[in-house]
């Protein structure tokens, strides 16, 4: 059941647009401010959004990323590997609002969480047929306001795992759940993008580490050492030639 986010902001129709986006971060306002969860009205110019993928850190004891999360004065907060086995939940929006960022309902699906500050009602969404973590949305509908149509904003954490199959049917749902939306639509989260842009390897420590692995305990997989082998120059690699004498 939908949990209803009480406010007095006006209420408009919403736009029969759509948009499904996959940035990590979206912050449509400049300078961070306390004071404009407290005092300022949501007059639909602004929307501060945060994605964060806590990577199971401070599961029990979620003080420390809300003294992060506060000074960012963010409305929608969305957070992959927060699910209902932690307190970010349960507990992140006392501490959040105990250090001035407003009052936040929150909403769980799987190992996402989404919270919103702003009026509206949140909720969750199971794709039928995905028994993996990326079938799960749990999401924010804020109101209308001003220049700003009702909106969905969404947290998902697509499957990690080295094949892409999961990753494909988990976005394939993900779609026709955007589609049976009426309004603009912001999905953002941890899509563990592919087999590569996943390990992150454009990151020269990222190869490093992965060398490093695969030299160690051969890799965690195939995968990583077949990663391992198209990252090495060919004139780098190992050759079966005997090396000639001095």
């Amino acid at each position: 059941m939908p949990t209803q986010v009480r406010g007095a902001r006006p209420a408009h129709r919403p736009s029969r647009h759509r948009l499904l986006s996959t940035a990590a971060v979206v912050a449509l306002a400049m300078t961070p401010s306390l004071s404009h969860a407290q005092n300022a009205p949501d007059d639909g110019a602004t929307l501060r959004l945060l994605s964060l993928n806590v990577w199971s850190r401070f599961d029990q004891y979620p003080e420390g990323p809300a003294q992060f999360i506060a000074p960012g004065d963010y409305d929608v907060i969305m957070l992959q590997e927060a699910g209902t086995n932690t307190q970010y939940g349960s507990r992140l929006p006392g501490l959040l609002e105990s250090a001035g960022a407003g009052t936040y309902q929150s909403t769980t699906a799987g190992s996402a969480t989404t919270l919103s500050r702003l009026p509206g009602t949140t909720g969750t969404h199971r794709s039928p047929g995905i028994s993996s973590q990326g079938g799960n949305v749990a999401w924010a509908r804020v109101d209308a306001a001003a220049g700003r149509p009702e909106t969905v904003i969404g947290s998902v954490h697509f499957d990690y795992g080295d094949g892409s199959a999961k990753r494909i049917a988990e976005a394939k749902a993900l779609n026709d759940w955007a589609l049976s939306q009426t309004g603009p639509l912001i999905i953002a989260g941890d899509f563990n993008a592919g087999d590569v842009a996943e390990r992150g390897l454009h990151h020269a420590e990222q190869q490093a580490y992965l060398f490093a692995r695969v030299m160690m305990d051969g890799g965690s997989s195939q995968l990583w050492r077949d990663l391992a082998q198209q990252y090495t120059p060919k004139a780098a690699r190992p050759s079966s030639r005997p090396m000639s004498p001095r």
